[in-house]
């Protein structure tokens, strides 16, 4: 397993992935076998196993929904997706008109927001977020030696007091401009957090890094 892990650390190669995925099921943890099973797109026959598994799609009216009117009002209905790989549901309200106006993700200990009224946002905005990633991102050398660039993406949550957590990995290009991403990231200074019903709320945030050679 450590070896896996490793190699899909260093290189996250699709069919490592799958491997993990079956090495999961062999020792019965059905959330990493989720987990590592949507590369179903190079095995296509894992599609059924991956739709009949590991998660589960429904709409219910608001009212049935266990949210709060008071929080959330105006919502006429909620669709709700669960995945077993990380025991989260994401939770989208529509108003009368069918529109989406808010998206959440909840846990058994946690919610947070990924669409609300107010959206997370770095102070003096997105012109003062790349002038940061411009003057802070370093190109690790090892990449530069062997030519390798690319596209970061990395997720984190902006907390009700502004600072940075759960930063990870969503689509990575090489070991060391992972790490690289998640060190700069992790030393932002603090957001201006997102705000729904005029109060402070947690939000997922999504961010592209690019690494290109000159």
């Amino acid at each position: 397993m450590s070896k896996y892990s490793k190699a899909l650390w260093m290189w996250p190669d699709l069919q490592t992935k799958y491997a993990m995925a079956q090495l999961c099921a062999l020792r019965n943890d059905s959330a990493g076998y989720c987990k590592y099973l949507p590369t179903y797109d190079a095995y296509t026959n894992e599609k059924t196993k991956y739709d009949q598994h590991c998660w589960r799609q429904d709409s219910v009216p608001f009212s049935d929904s266990g949210f709060s009117e008071k929080d959330f009002g105006g919502m006429t209905n909620v669709s709700r997706k669960w995945f077993r790989a990380t025991n989260k549901t994401v939770h989208t309200f529509y108003n009368s008109e069918g529109n989406r106006k808010i998206v959440l993700t909840t846990t058994p200990t946690d919610t947070v927001f990924s669409e609300c009224e107010i959206m997370a946002s770095y102070p003096g905005g997105e012109s003062e977020l790349f002038k940061n990633l411009g003057t802070n991102v370093r190109y690790p050398q090892l990449a530069q030696d062997a030519g390798i660039q690319g596209v970061v993406y990395l997720s984190f949550t902006v907390k009700r007091n502004g600072s940075l957590a759960d930063i990870e990995i969503i689509r990575g290009v090489h070991h060391s401009i992972d790490a690289e991403s998640i060190r700069v990231v992790a030393n932002m200074p603090k957001w201006n957090p997102a705000r729904h019903n005029d109060r402070a709320v947690p939000i997922s945030f999504n961010l592209p890094i690019r690494y290109t050679l000159r």
